[in-house]
Order: structure tokens, then sequence, then C-alpha cells
């Protein structure tokens, strides 16, 4: 019970709030994947967050810290390991960045905030028209 001279307890409600990945009509429940993935043998540890996506609204970008950096997973293995083991085609992640390590928050949970800020700001990048240099 918390007293009235106690300040009120701090809850982070951004983690079950994200769980599902708005796909068009369809929601993917990105643990489900997570669990799936993480069993892949080139996979340390990974997270799947949603990229914005003008007609789907978003997609699956799946941050992954391989086991072995010399000999990292490609996102076509990683497809070809869900398919076998039965997850639906929709469910699968349509990017893959690899990375050394998972950011974490104050609590050691994976910071999806951070990697979906980090995959926007790449897709913002990628898609802004950039210029040709101008020479003198």
């Amino acid at each position: 019970m918390i007293r009235p001279s106690e300040p009120e307890p701090v809850r982070d409600w951004s983690a079950g709030a994200r769980s599902c990945l708005p796909l068009g009509r369809e929601k993917v429940n990105a643990e489900e994947v997570e669990l799936l993935v993480a069993g892949h043998p080139a996979v340390a540890e990974m997270a799947l967050v949603g990229m914005p996506d003008p007609r789907l609204d978003e997609r699956g970008c799946a941050y992954v810290v391989p086991r072995d950096p010399q000999n990292p997973p490609t996102l076509a293995g990683i497809c070809a390991y869900l398919e076998a083991e039965g997850l639906a085609k929709y469910k699968w992640p349509e990017r893959l960045e690899l990375i050394d390590a998972l950011p974490r928050t104050q609590i050691g949970k994976v910071s999806k905030v951070t990697l979906r800020a980090d995959i926007s700001a790449k897709l913002e990048h990628e898609t802004t028209p950039r210029r040709p240099a101008v020479t003198a």
C-alpha cells in the first residue's frame, strides 16, 4: 500500500504497449518472432521492432547480435529458418540490422524505443533525395 507521504512508483507501460506490430490488417506478436529467431544457430540475441511503412503502417525489422561476427546471419537465412519452423510468411522480418549489442534501459530491458528511432532515422536518410555535388 502506498502511503500519502510516499511518492507513487514509476511504471513503464511502453514495453507491453508495443508488443504487437501492426502490419496492415494483421497484428504480429513480436515476442513470438523473437523467440523463434533467437533459436537460429547464428543468432546470439535479437529484437523485432516495427519500421514505418506508408502502406502497411509498419513492417518488421530484426536487430540481431550475431553469435559469430565474422559469419553473421543473413535475412534470407533467417527467413528460411522461420519457414522451416512453420512461422507464417507475413510475420517474417523484412529487414535485418546487425548490431554489436542491443541497447538497454536502466533496468536492463532491451530498449525498443531506441531501436525504432534508429531504424526510422536510417529509413529517413535512405529516402532523402541527395543533391548532386557541386564542383567549382
